[in-house]
C-alpha cells in the first residue's frame, strides 16, 4: 500500500491509501463504486469508477474498506474534479467511528513515515 502524506493546507493530515468504496447519494439515490485515494479523520478523496450526477454539498453515505477495516460514514461532497475524483468531508461521525478513523489514520501515518520516497504500493494480505 502506498502511504504518503498529501502535502496540502488542511486541518487534518491526509494520507494516500487504497481501498474500495461505494457511494449512495441520499437525496437522489444515485449509487456508484470507486476507490479511496487518500484519507484523513475529516474526509477522503475518491476516484469514481463511472460518471455520476453529484453536486457540491450533496449529502452521501460512503461505505469503504481501507487496510481491511470497513467503515460507513455520511459525508458532504466538497469538490468534484474533472479527472473523476471527488473530495468528501465526513459529517460528524459517531465517537466509535471517530476513534476507529483516528486509529486507521495513525496506522497510515506510521506506514508513511517508514516508506522510502517513491516506493511502490504493497498488497496487504
Amino acid at each position: 500500500m502506498n502511504l504518503v502524506q498529501i502535502e496540502e493546507r488542511r486541518r487534518a493530515a491526509r494520507f494516500e491509501c487504497e481501498g474500495q468504496a461505494a457511494v449512495l447519494a441520499l437525496k437522489t439515490g444515485v449509487r456508484f463504486q470507486g476507490k479511496i485515494q487518500d484519507l484523513s479523520i475529516q474526509g477522503c478523496l475518491l476516484k469514481a469508477d463511472k460518471t455520476h450526477n453529484l453536486s457540491v454539498y450533496e449529502l452521501v453515505e460512503i461505505t469503504f474498506n481501507v487496510n481491511q477495516e470497513p467503515f460507513r460514514v455520511r459525508a458532504h461532497v466538497r469538490v468534484i474534479r474533472e479527472c473523476g475524483s471527488i473530495g468528501f468531508q465526513f459529517e460528524l461521525p459517531s465517537e466509535r467511528t471517530t476513534r476507529r478513523l483516528e486509529s486507521l489514520v495513525d496506522e497510515l501515518a506510521v506506514a508513511a513515515a517508514n516508506k522510502p520516497p517513491g516506493a511502490k504500493p504493497e498488497p496487504r494480505t
